[in-house]
Order: C-alpha cells, then structure tokens, then sequence
C-alpha cells in the first residue's frame, strides 16, 4: 500500500542513489506544476516525492513524502478544483490535498485494484468530480472517492480476442473521463474504436497501417484536453511515427517522424521515447530515444499541426543518460515542461525546463 513517511529521516541513515522526475502535471490553472520524484536510497528503498511548484517562479509551495512498497511508479493528475492531486499506481488510489496555506496531506482511498498482470494507462475524474477511472490495458474501473466503493457497473472490458490473428486493448482515456480509446486488430484489419462514455457511444477508425502478424507493434495515444484530437504513436522495427487524428471527423491530419542516418542499424527512424499533444490539439512534442540520436542537440522536437512545421526545442542535456522522463503542455499550451537528469558526484538529481511551445525557445530551469 501507499504509505506517508518522511524523507529527511531517511536521509539521515542513508544516501541517495538516483533521483527521477517520473510524472509532470499542470493544475488547470496552470499555477502549480506537480512533479513526482522517484527518489531511490542505497538500501534499496524507494520513496515517491511529490512536488508542488509555482509555475512562474519556480519556487517550491509545497511537498509530501510518499512509500511505495510495492515500486510501482505511480501517475498523477489533478483533480477538480485544482488544489487536489491524485495519484494511482497498478494497485493503489491515493489522494494528496493541499491546504490554503500551501501545506500537502496525503490520503489513501483504502481500496485495492488487482489488476497485476496487466499495464496501469491512465487516470481520468468525470467532469463532476464524483468519480475517478483508472485504466488499465484490458479494463476500465470506476471508483467513487466520496463512498470509497469501486463500481463496478461503470467499468468497461476489452473486446474479447478470438484467436493469434485478433488482438485488444485500451490505449488512452481523456482527462476529464468523458473518451476512451481502444486498439483492435482483426486478421489483416486494425482500427481505433473511440468510445463516448458520456453518452455511452462508440465509432471505429480503421488504421491504413500494414505489417505481417509476425512483426511486433506497439501502439500508445493521447487524447487533446480539448477532446479534439487523438495523437497515435506506432513503433515497430521499421517505423516509428505519430499520427494525428480529428475525432470529430475521424480523418488523419497528417504523421509525423524523423528520419535517421543511414547508418542506422535498427531502425530507419528515430525512434521516439515519450510524446505530448497539447491541450488545444494544435502541437505535438516528441521526445526522441538517445540510444538512436546521434546529434544530442535533437532531443526534443515540436510540430505544429497545421503547417506540419517542425522546430528543434532548445532543450539542456546535462547528462548522458536517459534525457527526458515526461512531458507536459501548460493548459494554455503555450509553454512545455520537461524533466531533465542531472549528474552529480555520485548520483543523478532532476531539473524542470519550461520552454516555449510556439518557438522552443528555452525559458527557464528550475
């Protein structure tokens, strides 16, 4: 289970090996970015440290100190109302509220979701702030934090696979619950199933991609906060590419990639680590895989959707390790944060890079 403890107390028995900025969150009011620190101890011990930043200053408002005995890495987005975090892992539902006077208290919903042996996705809060979705790979749970009861009867199932040629699985849920994105594959024929779960509706779009069942896919999406637009990133040996979609009119506007050297053993593409699309849907950031980048001035990538413009961010490496861990529009988008490591004498810490999202033009660090 979640359990609060004190990292200064830890500190003082043992020392810190790494430190990592796992999940990046905006308020909806884009004051406070929260960011959750994986902070690993030479006793093997993990601890999950929660950030509460003022986005504009950078200084710190708050924090709160969370063990994780079961080292799953949790994610977080922030419930309604802006001054509530909430924060799941594959088992756990935990809340972090915070004070008028800046100050973090950590509650545990109490509830247990076994789901172990498939991939945690998401978190979503319905618009009316009464219920919370966690979604994993094959199933959609609803919990309400209120009555502290999971309900079953707005939960959802993938569609049933017949056979090797036929494959499921959910890939995305928008924020505020209200869309939910499920791959599915049929012998040669794969589409996107956009499910309505407000309305309780569902339309296909069928995928024009092709690839023999012997090759391994694997597909991730998001969902703009606007509802207007799905993001969908394909990798596989020989590609990997986002491809943007209007879930109104259920066409593509436009894939996206960069091409790799020659020299490429891999793959003929860089292949992309982590992506972000904006709250009003009209840019994507991609965060290219070091292991195939050769120039490391060309970490971080912006594409506004419309002109298919690309612009090379101005990103710090301060290490040559894994570059980035999220990424996170602000809910303006007109600004971008990213994690970055840093590498100290004996360890890594973590900065925050906010920069421009029209121009990618570095701001500021903190």
């Amino acid at each position: 289970m979640l359990k609060k403890s004190l990292l200064i107390a830890l500190i003082t028995f043992v020392t810190i090996v790494s430190t990592a900025a796992q999940s990046l969150q905006y308020s909806s009011d884009g004051k406070t970015l929260a960011v959750n620190l994986i902070v690993n101890f030479e006793n093997y011990k993990t601890v999950n440290q929660f950030l509460f930043f003022d986005a504009l200053s950078g200084k710190i408002k708050s924090s709160v100190n969370v063990q994780n005995s079961d080292v799953d890495e949790p994610l977080i987005m922030f419930a309604n109302g802006n001054q509530n975090l909430v924060i799941g892992d594959r088992i756990n539902l935990g809340l972090i509220k915070l004070t008028a006077d800046n100050k973090a208290e950590f509650q545990n919903s109490d509830a247990e979701f076994r789901n172990p042996a498939n991939e945690f996705i998401g978190l979503a809060q319905s618009t009316d702030g009464k219920i919370l979705f966690k979604l994993y790979s094959d199933e959609l749970i609803a919990y309400n934090f209120l009555t502290k009861k999971v309900l079953p009867e707005n939960g959802k199932k993938i569609a049933a696979t017949e056979d090797k040629s036929s494959k499921a699985e959910f890939l995305t849920i928008q924020q505020n619950g209200q869309m939910m994105v499920e791959y599915q594959k049929k012998g040669a024929e794969h589409f996107l199933v956009i499910h309505n779960l407000t309305a309780k509706t569902s339309k296909k779009i069928a995928l024009p991609y092709k690839y023999e069942d012997s090759e391994e896919v694997k597909f991730w999406a998001k969902i703009s906060q606007n509802g207007g637009r799905l993001a969908l990133r394909c990798e596989k040996q020989t590609e990997s590419q986002i491809t943007v979609w209007d879930l109104k009119t259920a066409t593509s506007l436009g894939t996206f990639s960069i091409a790799s050297p020659e020299t490429a053993e891999k793959t003929d593409f860089y292949s992309i680590k982590d992506f972000a699309i904006s709250p009003d849907g009209q840019k994507i950031a991609v965060n290219i895989n070091d292991n195939y980048n050769e120039d490391l001035n060309k970490l971080l990538v912006l594409w506004d959707i419309a002109t298919k413009k690309e612009i090379i961010a101005e990103a710090k490496k301060y290490s040559e390790e894994d570059f980035a861990h999220d990424l996170v529009f602000s809910p303006d988008s007109k600004t971008l944060a990213v994690s970055a490591e840093v590498l100290l004498v004996n360890s890594f810490s973590v900065k925050i890079q906010i920069l421009d999202a029209n121009t990618g033009k570095f701001i500021r660090e903190f």
